[in-house]
């Protein structure tokens, strides 16, 4: 499955969950995000006005947020269950919790044994993290093992919902949560089941 094949199958498919999870229009004072729609919030996304916002379809708020928040961090090269998860932990905690969250998980599945360097945490998911995480899909993919890095990823976005977030929006955050974990992990398992698959995956 190359980019432009994840573009067309599995993005649409990621699409619709999260479309379920963003909702409509929301603009709650307590929201630092401010006025938001599908998940394009105004206050984090300040070269679209609230009148371009309005006049999106479906596709076109699907289009920003996968430009955003998914297209640089190269989800495409994922497996697919982590590709879901980070996307959703992007538009929902912001891109740079979500590269905070994959280089801790990275580092937590690392041992002696797994042959991949420790790679610093900063929020900057460059060539190192990219590197590593390719590594790990490589030598790993094919085992049950992996599905540790999703269980890390997963657990290191929990946490950060602790993190200075307030407890009004805890318990939607907290089935958004489940939900997703759910889905990826079904994802993962469908496609380590593949024939092949490791060796059809995109890594660049």
């Amino acid at each position: 499955m190359n980019k432009e094949e994840f573009e067309k199958s599995l993005l649409k498919q990621f699409n619709s969950v999260i479309a379920k999870w963003e909702g409509g229009i929301v603009n709650d004072p307590d929201d630092p995000g401010g006025f938001t729609r599908g998940g394009i919030a105004l206050n984090y996304n300040t070269m679209i006005t609230k009148e371009e916002l309005m006049a999106m379809d479906h596709d076109d708020i699907a289009h920003v947020l996968y430009t955003k928040y998914g297209e640089p961090y190269k989800i495409h090269t994922m497996s697919p269950g982590l590709a879901l998860a980070f996307f959703d932990c992007s538009i929902n905690q912001g891109p740079s919790a979500a590269q905070v969250s994959l280089q801790h998980a990275i580092n937590e599945f690392n041992g002696k044994e797994s042959g991949v360097l420790y790679i610093k945490v900063d929020g900057i998911f460059g060539k190192q993290s990219h590197a590593a995480l390719q590594t790990i899909m490589a030598k790993y993919g094919n085992k049950n093992r992996y599905r540790m890095l999703l269980t890390n990823f997963l657990s290191n976005r929990m946490n950060r919902y602790s993190m200075n977030y307030n407890p009004k929006f805890m318990k939607g955050w907290s089935n958004r949560l489940m939900d997703i974990a759910f889905l990826s992990a079904m994802i993962e398992l469908e496609w380590q089941a593949e024939p092949g698959h490791l060796d059809s995956w995109p890594t660049s």
